[in-house]
């Protein structure tokens, strides 16, 4: 069950972090950056119960998390430059 809900809670990440970078919103880079502390419990609580390898998990969310946040940070960076533009006009 849990793995479920962790795959789906990734790809929720990384489908709000796509939309963040093509139409920033706030509320989507905050969802962005809940869904990715999301990720990162379930997938823990994963490693622990499963006793899997924690180096191939932890490469795997190292990848994850590095193209989630990529995505917030690119469309924060947007959000604040159409932010400062729309203050000049």
């Amino acid at each position: 069950m849990i793995l479920i809900v962790h795959v789906i809670v990734a790809l929720a990440g990384l489908a709000f972090s796509t939309a963040a970078f093509i139409a920033p919103s706030k509320n989507k880079i905050n969802a962005t950056y809940s869904l990715i502390a999301l990720t990162l419990v379930s997938g823990t609580a994963l490693v622990i119960t499963t006793h899997s390898s924690i180096l191939h998990s932890c490469v795997a969310g190292l990848v994850y998390v590095g193209l989630a946040s990529s995505g917030a940070f690119l469309g924060r960076r947007k959000l604040a430059r159409e932010t400062i533009r729309v203050k000049s006009d």
